[in-house]
């Protein structure tokens, strides 16, 4: 986990959409309080760390996190996958799984046309609050960077 204050925004709208941001505020932006939500941490990844991913081409994300959840009776495990400016690479939500309060696993997948033009796809797995607890935000993030090269 980085040091700094990621950002965990959960909105609801009509069924419930959560939409994520987990990127560090600008340096004229003022950064709101976050709460530990316990701990988490990628038990495996693949592609496996120190991968490099070829833009144009197509990668399964797929994350086994593990979580230890010690606020509140349920949580959330996100997926959230962004280049290195901050811009999502999903449109809409992410996946997420529920956690329950205690020591868990979540597994989480998702399919990414790297895009051309980018340096770095980062995928953060925030341990966050259910999306009925709007406007809550979590530093409790793990995280896995890949390097992007061009396709020759």
């Amino acid at each position: 986990m980085r040091n700094g204050v990621w950002h965990l925004l959960l909105l609801g709208v009509g069924i419930v959409s959560v939409a994520v941001g987990c990127q560090r505020p600008k340096q004229d932006e003022t950064s709101t309080a976050s709460i530990e939500t316990g701990r988490i941490t990628i038990g495996s990844i693949t592609p496996a760390a120190g991968t490099s991913l070829s833009a144009g081409t197509h990668v399964a994300l797929i994350a086994t996190v593990d979580y230890d959840l010690t606020i509140k009776d349920e949580g959330t495990v996100f997926m959230v996958i962004q280049d290195e400016r901050g811009n999502s690479l999903i449109p809409g939500a992410g996946p997420s799984v529920a956690a329950p309060h205690g020591r868990g696993t979540a597994q989480l997948r998702y399919d990414l046309t790297v895009p051309e033009g980018i340096k770095k796809v980062i995928v953060y797995f925030p341990l966050g609050l259910t999306a009925s607890q709007v406007g809550t935000s979590t530093s409790t993030v793990a995280m896995q960077e890949y390097a992007v090269v061009e396709r020759p």
